[in-house]
């Protein structure tokens, strides 16, 4: 009985590969994962986007929406009830755009849905 040996070229692939976009339009801050990098799901931070944007226009809004609160008061004090309520929804509407820009700052860092390892980056 001898030893006999076989060769048999083969490819190893992955089960699951995920292409993970960005949240949303930005510049990329920060890279944290490079190929062969083992990630974790939910928890391994693989690039950060540019908010600096995105914090100048919560500026903004945070300025609008006082203004419209202060145009509010203004209109209560002297019993102008329609120019109150312009207002007030002018504020609404002006919050409304503030909690967006908030959802997308929280969502400046991207994580990996997934646990695995980075085969390739397409930056």
């Amino acid at each position: 009985m001898g030893t006999y040996r076989v060769e048999a070229p083969f490819v190893v692939e992955a089960t699951e590969q995920a292409v993970i976009p960005a949240p949303f339009d930005s510049y990329l801050k920060a890279v944290f994962v490079e190929p062969d990098c083992v990630v974790v799901a939910n928890e391994t931070v693989l690039a950060e986007l540019d908010t600096a944007e995105l914090r100048g226009q919560l500026a903004e809004s945070l300025a609008e929406l006082a203004t419209y609160q202060r145009q509010e008061a203004a209109a209560m004090r002297d019993d102008k009830i329609a120019e109150a309520q312009i207002a007030r929804a002018e504020a609404d509407k002006t919050r409304a755009g503030i909690d967006l820009i908030k959802q997308r700052i929280a969502k400046a860092k991207i994580t990996s849905p997934l646990s695995g390892t980075v085969v390739k980056g397409d930056l």
